[in-house]
């Protein structure tokens, strides 16, 4: 998934900054419980029935990801474009050849030379259910305090994908976090969570400013699209590193899924915020990822 190169750094900076300030407690009234059962109906919801199979053989989307380390003013540090340079359809699956291109900011705060490495995608041909209800999903979130808080530093926020699935492999098509979340409020032998505050809003907003500064605004009608967004506070009981008693953290993720969109630039914004412990301090985090533009089908388009 997108990595969150500057967190370390500018950890240090705000503890520089603003020694002063207290990071937030984690209070033991997390406010109304929402059960899994509808935190995965609203995603379900608003995810729809979406295939990946359906992805246009020319298909592109670009994102930034921005982070907010305590009062400090979010930053982009990371950007990734993902374009299908290829698609290749046979009886029981579709294979796609992903072109992805990114860059992050170093030390300095300079963005690095843009990277490209080519990605394979393979998923079931168009007709096989794609539903999130019958998706084979893994486990989604870590058993310690430690890999959770490392999973943040390097922009996961918790989130694990199962590096055996052969079905969707890059994490910027948006399914493989929306199936992190579906889960995340299901408890297990290892995974004791409970999540709360579960809030859904819906409307029509303006599409990236990469579609709407074109003209004709992309295409879209009255230059705008319908969306869902869901939130909610995950509260999660880890082992220490002992095993011999446990402590709560919590995690509040906050994201936006259209469906008039692409399928690369469904989930067209993902947000998890927590506390991170750097110097003995704990220090708030908040990270996004948001798509900037995208196309349906790029062979009239030049990219840059």
């Amino acid at each position: 998934m997108k990595r969150s190169v500057l967190i370390p750094f500018m950890i240090s900076c705000a503890l520089i900054g603003s020694s002063c300030l207290k990071p937030p407690s984690q209070t033991l009234d997390h406010g109304p419980e929402a059960p899994a059962s509808e935190v995965q109906r609203a995603i379900i919801d608003a995810w729809g029935s979406a295939d990946p199979a359906t992805i246009g053989a020319r298909e592109f989307v670009s994102l930034e990801q921005d982070q907010k380390i305590s009062t400090l003013e979010p930053r982009v540090v990371y950007k990734e474009s993902t374009e299908v340079r290829e698609r290749t359809v046979s009886e029981n699956e579709v294979t796609y050849t992903l072109l992805v291109r990114t860059t992050s900011i170093d030390e300095t705060g300079s963005f690095k030379p843009e990277t490209s490495t080519e990605q394979k995608l393979v998923v079931k041909s168009p007709g096989n259910s794609q539903n999130l209800m019958n998706i084979s999903r893994s486990p989604a979130f870590p058993d310690s305090i430690e890999s959770l808080q490392k999973s943040m530093a390097d922009g996961r926020g918790g989130l694990f994908q199962n590096n055996n699935d052969s079905g969707v492999k890059e994490s910027s098509l948006g399914l493989q976090t929306v199936l992190s979340m579906f889960d995340a409020c299901v408890k297990s032998d290892d995974w004791d969570v409970t999540c709360h505050n579960l809030k859904v809003r819906q409307g029509w907003t303006l599409p990236p400013t990469g579609v709407s500064n074109r003209p004709g605004c992309g295409g879209i009608p009255n230059c705008q699209i319908s969306f869902k967004r869901i939130s909610f506070d995950l509260v999660v009981n880890l082992p220490s590193s002992d095993k011999k008693s446990t402590h709560q953290e919590t995690v509040v993720y906050d994201f936006t899924i259209s469906q008039d969109v692409p399928y690369l630039s469904r989930l067209t914004d993902f947000c998890y915020q927590g506390l991170v412990t750097a110097s003995g301090q704990r220090i708030l985090v908040k990270i996004c990822n948001r798509v900037q533009n995208f196309f349906k089908d790029t062979s009239s388009q030049t990219q840059q």
